[in-house]
């Protein structure tokens, strides 16, 4: 803006139309920039921030080897602007430290400080585009990556994502890492869900590729009615790109049953004989129902598991029992999990308690594992 400004001041003073031009333009041009500037602060000034503080104790009792176990705190803090023009900034952060740990290197991957998020965002009714720093929810996509987003919903039944990646961080209360490239090329991303008014049902494609590592694609299908029941069918495949990597895919069918406060439901999940499932859980999952889940995504993997759940008075409690058995292998988890919801003035807080207990068919390698959680989030 003071460029131009310079640019027309210093016009030859024998133009005398310009002459006349160079006052009431040079004014309307600091006038547009001040107003600018003024809706930016404006924008800052009543942004959002949010964020909490957690402090986590986790412990695992082996049979075999020493026990281990740490303390640990996290702090996570986002900032959004206002929308200027359909515009926003996202700015977040995670500290991590350690408080106390059982052995010298326990809860050390928890320590430091990462700027998890950092991105320019612009919105509508039916687009959404998010560049830079930023948080990824996709099946076999998660935690937060260096990417440009692409949201598209025409209409309220189909919705298209898609974007590309070129590195990705986790940041969370027992792992802090810093960004690493994702291969060579970064991945790109494809995901459409698709639902029907008619019928309670939601289709959802995908396609991942990763140059130098795979090509992934499969689908979900959820038919689901509110407070009812859940049924889920899944299959996606990975087709390897790099000698290094093993084809494969992975299957999985889960069902869910809800009588008011109760919860029953099981399901199944099963990999390839050869490759297992392949790279897909290469950036993350949500199919694992464990805590743990060892072998899940090994060759030749077939898991049956169940679940129980209760919801009464503000505390959420489930319990998941699931075997994996390989060709070779076996493994029997069993997971309790708590979490309670304070209220009144400690609305803020809640607590998250998980106990699991591994079996691995053999005794040197069983072992337990608990963590209890402490939020405040603000």
């Amino acid at each position: 803006m003071f460029m131009m400004i310079l640019l027309f001041t210093s016009l030859p003073k024998y133009s005398p139309l310009l002459t006349r031009l160079i006052g009431p333009f040079s004014f309307l041009v600091a006038l547009v920039g001040v107003t600018v500037i003024d809706s930016v602060a404006v924008e800052l000034k009543y942004g959002s921030l949010e964020g909490s503080i957690q402090l986590h104790q986790e412990q695992n009792m082996n049979n075999s080897e020493p026990d281990s176990g740490f303390l640990n705190g996290l702090v996570e803090l986002k900032y959004q602007t206002d929308h200027l023009y359909n515009f926003s900034a996202n700015v977040g952060m995670h500290g991590g430290f350690n408080l106390w740990a059982m052995n010298e290197d326990d809860g050390q991957d928890a320590q430091g400080e990462l700027l998890s998020q950092l991105n320019v965002a612009y919105e509508n009714d039916t687009i959404q585009v998010i560049l830079g720093r930023q948080e990824l929810e996709m099946l076999w996509l998660e935690d937060y990556h260096e990417a440009l987003r692409l949201s598209y919903q025409p209409f309220e039944s189909l919705g298209v994502r898609g974007g590309y990646s070129t590195r990705f961080a986790e940041a969370d209360v027992d792992g802090i890492n810093d960004f690493e490239n994702i291969g060579d090329h970064g991945i790109w991303f494809l995901e459409l869900h698709h639902s029907n008014d008619r019928f309670p049902a939601t289709f959802s494609p995908y396609l991942l590729h990763i140059r130098d590592v795979h090509t992934a694609y499969g689908a979900t299908m959820e038919i689901s009615q509110e407070e009812h029941f859940r049924l889920v069918f899944g299959y996606g495949f990975s087709d390897s790109n790099n000698p290094e990597f093993e084809d494969g895919f992975i299957a999985n069918t889960e069902l869910g049953l809800y009588f008011n406060d109760l919860q029953f439901g099981g399901g199944y999940i099963q990999t390839d004989k050869t490759g297992g499932s392949g790279s897909l859980d290469l950036l993350g999952d949500r199919i694992n129902p464990l805590e743990e889940g060892n072998l899940i995504f090994e060759p030749d993997a077939r898991t049956p598991y169940a679940i129980i759940g209760y919801s009464q008075w503000g505390v959420d409690c489930s319990m998941v029992f699931a075997k994996t058995e390989t060709g070779e292998l076996s493994e029997t988890e069993f997971n309790l999990n708590l979490a309670y919801q304070f209220a009144d003035s400690f609305e803020p807080f809640s607590i998250e308690f998980l106990y699991a207990i591994i079996d691995s068919g053999a005794r040197e390698e069983d072992y337990n594992k608990f963590f209890i959680t402490l939020i405040y989030e603000f």
